[in-house]
């Protein structure tokens, strides 16, 4: 969490499956002070081939805690599902195979 409350990762981007009026998008941190993940970038440029909308901007902790699904994106692991956050344990997303499978993982 950084000082503008925005959530921040270490040695992977943050990916938080955000739905909203039946559309879906995922979102990166931008500003954070950390380099842009090529994973992360991949996956939100073909984001559109399975029907998401993508943007690179801030996740606020509210957001993070309120969306569908959250991942982890590194070129090493692919995608890695957030379980728990929080020690609150999070549903399975149905869209982590089918993601993991549009980055070729």
């Amino acid at each position: 969490m950084g000082d503008d409350c925005g959530v921040r990762a270490g040695r992977a981007d943050v990916l938080a499956g955000l739905a909203g009026r039946g559309r879906a998008s995922l979102r990166t941190p931008a500003e954070a002070a950390i380099l842009a993940g090529t994973t992360a970038a991949e996956l939100l440029a073909r984001a559109p081939r399975v029907g998401l909308r993508s943007s690179y901007r801030m996740v606020t902790l509210d957001e993070l805690t309120g969306a569908d699904a959250i991942w982890f994106a590194s070129a090493l692991r692919g995608l890695a599902e957030v379980t728990a956050l929080d020690g609150v344990p999070r549903a399975r997303s149905p869209w982590t195979a089918r993601l993991l499978d549009l980055l070729g993982y």
